[in-house]
Formats: C-alpha cells, structure tokens, sequence
C-alpha cells in the first residue's frame, strides 16, 4: 500500500488522528513511505422545502449556497425555483477561466465565453493574490466585480423586500 485514503466526511478528530498514528506505526514497521490522502468532503447540493422561514443560531455555519437559496425562494416563492438557479451556476462556473488563465485557452469560442464571463475575473483576481502575485488590473477587475455584483445584489434584494412588505 503507498497511499492511505482518509474520508474526512465521516469519524471524529480524534479518529482521524488514531487512524493516521495507525497508518504512521505500521509504515515504520514496514519500513515503507506511505502517504496520507485526506478526502475532503465536496460541495453538497440538497434543497428540499424552504417555505418555513430559518432562525439562525449563533454560530451556526452559513455558506454562500445556502445564502443564495434563500434569496431565491424569498423572491420567487418557491423552493423548486430555487433548483433551477444550480445548473446555471455550474454552466457558468464551468464556462470561465476556472481551471487555466484565459490566454491558455486554446479553443476560440471557450476563450470569448470565458471573457465576457464576469466569475473569469473573480478567479483571476483571486488567483492574482494566491498564484501569480499582486497583479494591479486583475486584483481592481476581480474585487471591483465582485462588489458591483454584491452593490446589484443588495439593490434586488431591498426592492423584493419593499415588494414583500407592500402585499403583506
């Protein structure tokens, strides 16, 4: 065996640790490098009903699917709506310099999509700060997109609010 594969979705910290001291033990007896593959757990996507309104505690986690969710069911009423909004999501996750920068893109029209996508400058922004090193025009396009799309988001969300108080 070279590699230990650990599901991190499932057992306690404690586990974990007693499993890799485990991996670590016998490794050495064996005198044999074994690495250790922590499996992460991925995105979930599971909506059910979401008519019921949602207190939130203190401390609980929220994350920016759950955000979106419900934004979508306050304005369009409807959980089942709320599903629709995924596939495009990934559409446009995947139709963006997601997984290279877009002068590594070889394919024209993949290249164009990728361009006029505004998550491509999000990434490129990030991967500005974590890969490449401070680029001025990347970081201003990402984060200056990302809060006029925060700015639009807060402008839908307080004329669906006004449009919910008025019919109650």
């Amino acid at each position: 065996m070279n590699v230990a594969r650990i599901n991190f979705s499932h057992s306690t910290h404690d586990q974990h640790a007693a499993t890799i001291a485990l991996v670590r033990e016998v490794a050495e007896e064996m005198r044999r490098p074994v690495a250790i593959l922590g499996d992460l757990q991925g995105p979930r996507i599971r909506i059910g009903d979401l008519a019921a309104p949602r207190q939130l505690e203190e401390g609980s986690d929220v994350d920016a699917a759950h955000v979106v969710c419900s934004l979508a069911e306050v304005h369009l009423g409807s959980g089942e709506a709320v599903q629709a909004l995924f596939p495009l999501l990934f559409v446009t996750l995947f139709l963006s310099s997601m997984n290279m920068p877009r002068n590594l893109i070889e394919i024209d029209w993949f290249r164009t999509v990728a361009t006029i996508n505004p998550v491509s400058y999000l990434i490129e922004g990030m991967r500005s700060l974590i890969i490449i090193g401070w680029d001025p025009e990347a970081l201003a396009l990402g984060f200056g997109l990302g809060l006029a799309i925060a700015a639009a988001a807060l402008v839908a969300a307080s004329f669906a609010l006004k449009g919910r108080l008025a019919r109650a």
